[in-house]
């Protein structure tokens, strides 16, 4: 099942930009944030106040300003009892981030904005990740991240899926039918530290995830065509069984969509 379409037909997504005031990284934090371990220094995890303007930055979050985390983003929704909220205890840039806990299979917590401009060349999510559970052969199948074209009938989707169980993969949703493949990550997020992963996709190169600075999968096959109107989502985008009662408890902080 393309989950895209699910998530897509239930939201009403109507491809309006909104929380404008966070494109041109506002949102500074009082006490700057140490970048020296960023090896791909176009991704830096710092607030959006220190990001570097190159590549074009369409969209930035460091959640510090907000009393919501859904502030400035175009939707934000639960279901299934998962939840959406602030945490000021250990997020990657003081003093927030966003926490998104799904409790048990079948529940989901994220956020989601739509990329108004039309995306020639391709775009880089960026975001920083922290995996709360002390162990990842129980998790359940989890989307934290979903990239997608939402403008007509050739589809593309790039979902950066953690689980089942130990392992993480991008899966594709290309072409007029929403064919899919799926590309194995050579290594997982650690569990209880923060990640900077960051999703590329290139009209030319095809897909590349990088992870703390290291390109850990391509798929140079999976260049297709020009992104378009784009929108993403990031948390705990779906939720999916095995096991029955099994969930996830997600950190993300510094969240930046650029232009590629």
């Amino acid at each position: 099942m393309r989950r895209v379409a699910v998530l897509v037909a239930g939201l009403g997504v109507v491809g309006v930009v909104a929380g404008c005031e966070l494109l041109v990284g506002i949102k500074g934090k009082t006490e700057a944030a140490d970048a020296s371990s960023d090896a791909d220094v176009e991704d830096p995890s710092v607030p959006c106040s220190e990001q570097p303007a190159q590549p074009p930055m369409l969209f930035c979050d460091d959640f510090d300003s907000e009393l919501e985390a859904g502030n400035g983003w175009e939707w934000d929704l639960s279901m299934g009892g998962g939840s959406v909220g602030l945490d000021s205890t250990q997020s990657k840039t003081p003093p927030k981030s966003a926490v998104f806990d799904v409790p048990s299979a079948g529940a989901s917590g994220q956020l989601g904005q739509s990329i108004g401009p039309q995306l020639q060349s391709g775009y880089r999510l960026a975001f920083d990740l922290r995996v709360d559970v002390t162990d990842l052969s129980s998790i359940p199948q989890v989307g934290v991240a979903q990239i997608y074209r939402d403008t007509g009938t050739d589809q593309l989707s790039v979902n950066y899926v953690l689980g089942p169980g130990s392992q993480c993969t991008v899966q594709l949703f290309e072409g007029a039918a929403g064919t899919q493949t799926n590309l194995t990550l050579s290594q997982v997020p650690p569990t209880g530290t923060w990640t900077r992963i960051v999703i590329v996709y290139d009209v030319d190169e095809g897909v590349s995830v990088i992870e703390d600075g290291k390109t850990i999968g391509t798929s140079p096959t999976a260049a297709h065509g020009p992104p378009g109107s784009t929108s993403f989502i990031v948390g705990a985008v779906y939720s999916n069984p095995p096991p029955p009662g099994a969930g996830a408890l997600l950190e993300i902080d510094d969240v930046v969509m650029r232009g590629q």
